[in-house]
């Protein structure tokens, strides 16, 4: 059974300053719940039972959050309110949280956080999803990537999804061998021209222990000047890895720059059947 997930929150999140000089982007809300929480409620929903999550030194916020606080269950029970905390009490109770420091000696790039938990994973299969972004849906995202993974034994499942022409060079894009779902490579940002395909490498990843072979913080990468994970998938391709592509049946969500966080919050608020009319009724009285 496949029960760790690894959940990176190290990152400053400059796009979203000012508002991220005291609160982590993780906890930025989508309407009512940060978007570490969706991550979080994904985890247990596919039966995640230990949820380790990498963070920038001295911030405790996060942690903060998945702990209970005694005098606010008392006031919400005094008030007849205590189900507003339903969800989250249940991800408390249920999933074991491991907090652990980003290594600062790391060189910047998103397979710092990995390199700093190595020692966490044994023989296993895991999570590891950026903490900013999340693929929304039902059933989607974590649940359909280890589903995907029960019917595909790999040593890496990448999530994958199609985008426009002019969004190519903003994320890592996959050429698949002969048609099949295996990934013969990862081309990082590439331009229009050179991009074999639409379809992008994005968070959630499925990886095994294998992964943390090709990890090594002294091969940066040339062009984007960061420590990739992205680098290490390519070298475990090329070492007769087997790598398979999942394209998510769900919509990719972020709130990494104010205009995908002002997306995210308006398409979630249209799956709600508590905000869904007031919502439509408010965007055309302003169209």
């Amino acid at each position: 059974m496949l029960t760790k997930a690894i959940i990176t929150t190290a990152g400053i999140g400059t796009r979203m300053l000012p508002a991220t000089k005291v609160i982590p982007k993780e906890l930025l809300p989508l309407i009512d719940k940060p978007i570490i929480h969706y991550i979080a409620k994904q985890c247990l929903d596919a039966g995640i039972t230990e949820l380790i999550i990498v963070k920038r030194r001295n911030e405790d916020l996060i942690e903060k959050y998945f702990k209970k606080d005694k005098d606010l269950t008392n006031f919400l029970i005094k008030k007849n309110k205590a189900k507003i905390m339903q969800e989250l009490d249940e991800i408390i109770d249920t999933i074991e949280f491991i907090f652990i420091d980003q290594d600062p000696s790391l060189p910047y790039g998103n397979a710092a956080p990995l390199y700093s938990v190595r020692k966490l994973i044994s023989n296993e299969a895991f999570i590891y999803s950026w903490g900013d972004a999340f693929i929304f849906g039902n059933e989607a995202g974590i649940p359909e990537l280890i589903a995907s993974h029960k019917k595909n034994q790999a040593d890496i499942i990448l999530t994958c999804m199609e985008v426009p022409q002019e969004r190519i060079q903003k994320h890592g894009i996959i050429e698949l061998k002969n048609n099949s779902n295996k990934v013969k490579c990862i081309i990082e940002k590439p331009t229009q021209e050179k991009a074999p395909s639409n379809l992008a490498s994005t968070t959630p990843y499925l990886l095994n222990e294998n992964i943390f072979k090709y990890l090594d913080p002294k091969n940066v990468n040339e062009d984007q000047g960061e420590f990739l994970l992205q680098d290490a998938i390519t070298e475990l391709i090329n070492d007769g890895g087997r790598v398979m592509a999942h394209v998510t049946k769900g919509i990719h969500q972020t709130n990494g720059d104010p205009l995908r966080l002002v997306q995210s919050v308006l398409d979630i608020a249209l799956q709600r059947d508590d905000l869904r009319e007031e919502v439509i009724k408010y965007i055309k009285s302003k169209l």
